[in-house]
């Protein structure tokens, strides 16, 4: 019943949308400085405006924050450090992560979106390092995306993360798994997949205290 977006155009800016069964305390967007160029294939992600869609709840006596993303794409393919999207998608994270280090001490933080770059990318290995964060499904090797007919199959890799952070006063247990993988009766006559993304489904069990 309760929603968070920023308007823009024809859809929400940055194509984000953050849904909750519990009221949001607050929500802000900010959008990231580097946009692409649009002389390249980034001229997508620049109409979109893309940023991080940051919002603010309870759970229970615990404040939490989730920031939701949606870094621009690597159309190459190609995450050497040299390449032109990695340069960009580069920028993109060290924003972000000045965005997690802002975020309160006390609060549990979980930064989830498509990063649009694989887990034994570079990039992904110096986020972690730079934030702190932990990945909710660490080492997990199968595919989020779902390329379309067409498309490589050496694009179907887990670029969709959950990344989480939590406060020292605070022990939990955080389980993980991906969701949507199969067809679903989307008509009486037709199957199909929600998404050409998996979804990512993350379990936080607080732990009783000693």
């Amino acid at each position: 019943p309760f929603q968070a977006y920023e308007p823009h155009l024809h859809c929400p800016k940055g194509g984000l949308v953050t849904l909750s069964r519990t009221p949001l305390a607050a929500q802000h967007f900010e959008t990231f400085t580097e946009q692409g160029r649009w002389y390249l294939p980034t001229a997508m992600d620049r109409f979109l405006r893309k940023g991080m869609l940051i919002s603010s709840l309870c759970w229970g006596d615990v404040p939490v924050v989730v920031i939701n993303t949606h870094i621009l794409a690597n159309y190459s393919g190609d995450w050497a450090r040299a390449g032109v999207f990695t340069r960009m998608q580069e920028k993109q994270l060290r924003q972000l992560a000045d965005t997690v280090a802002a975020q309160p001490s006390n609060a549990l933080v979980a930064v989830v979106g498509d990063f649009n770059l694989p887990r034994v990318s570079h990039l992904y290995h110096n986020f972690l390092h730079q934030t702190g964060l932990t990945d909710a499904l660490a080492g997990d090797q199968r595919p989020t995306h779902r390329p379309p007919p067409g498309v490589p199959a050496h694009y179907s890799l887990p670029i969709d993360f959950v990344f989480i952070r939590v406060p020292a006063s605070l022990s939990l247990q955080i389980s993980g798994d991906l969701r949507f993988s199969s067809k679903l009766d989307l008509t009486r006559r037709h199957q199909g997949y929600l998404s050409d993304h998996n979804a990512i489904e993350v379990d936080f069990t607080l732990n009783a205290p000693a």
